[in-house]
């Protein structure tokens, strides 16, 4: 009988266990993508200094990962941006983006951050696109000098220099947030067409020549990045054949909403 007992107590407290669990997961659903006043005005700021959707929506996807909320669309977090934008009060938005006495200081320097990382990401697809490889070192250099230029109101904290361990994990961090990867980057030394000619059998020259010039229209791999000495740093740029010793290097992928900007929706209820 007290067996009986004990074993219909444990099954009742497995029972009301599983009904809290649910009713938390219930409460927690209904939180989610319930956003704060925080996070709505850096949304704003941000949407005001960037002009297009993409830092807005980084924003709001790393908030939402921090929170464990259900994941949302690029497209779904863009239109929660869109409608948020035409939500806004023309005074309150003005009051919010002044860099000099700002309404809320705590979210004009959010907002900077994410404007600042997403303008270091559109910074190294630049550099990608042209086959040049910034190391870690650069990126971190990059984004000092353009948080210098703001005012001190605006300035959001500073990422590091690349010698420190906190630096580069913060770098790890931007790399994942902006759909970077790391991967091998092989270094080669340009070999003039003159003495490649010399040393090539008659019958191979001109697929020799044909093979030069498309290295030197940036088909190929990228040209000496330095000393040995620096071979070791992490860098960003395209991966090449596996001719040298390897680099590491990151490559930002593009963005579905490149070229959408705030106001899209705005536009399509017109």
């Amino acid at each position: 009988m007290q067996e009986q007992r004990a074993a219909l107590k444990a099954v009742n407290r497995h029972i009301n266990g599983a009904k809290r669990a649910r009713a938390r997961q219930a409460r927690a659903a209904a939180k989610a993508w319930q956003l704060t006043e925080h996070m709505r005005r850096v949304v704003l700021i941000a949407q005001h200094y960037a002009l297009v959707l993409e830092p807005s929506v980084v924003y709001l996807k790393q908030q939402g990962r921090q929170r464990g909320w259900p994941v949302q669309s690029d497209e779904d977090l863009a239109n929660m941006v869109g409608d948020m934008v035409l939500a806004a009060d023309v005074t309150e938005l003005g009051a919010l983006i002044s860099m000099e006495v700002p309404l809320d200081g705590a979210a004009l320097k959010d907002a900077m951050k994410a404007v600042e990382e997403w303008r270091l990401a559109a910074w190294v697809q630049e550099q990608n696109r042209k086959g040049v490889t910034p190391s870690t070192r650069a990126v971190l250099e990059q984004f000092e000098r353009r948080r210098g230029g703001l005012p001190e109101a605006a300035q959001p904290s500073s990422m590091g220099v690349c010698s420190d361990a906190g630096a580069r994990k913060r770098a790890s961090r931007w790399r994942r947030s902006w759909g970077g990867r790391l991967a091998a980057l092989p270094v080669r030394d340009v070999i003039p067409v003159a003495e490649m000619r010399e040393k090539a059998p008659a019958a191979r020259q001109g697929a020799l020549v044909g093979a030069m010039r498309a290295l030197g229209q940036g088909r190929g791999a990228p040209a000496h990045q330095g000393s040995a000495g620096r071979r070791g740093e992490n860098r960003i740029g395209f991966a090449g054949p596996k001719t040298g010793p390897p680099i590491s290097r990151i490559q930002i992928r593009e963005s579905r909403l490149r070229g959408r900007r705030g106001n899209s929706r705005t536009e399509k209820r017109t």
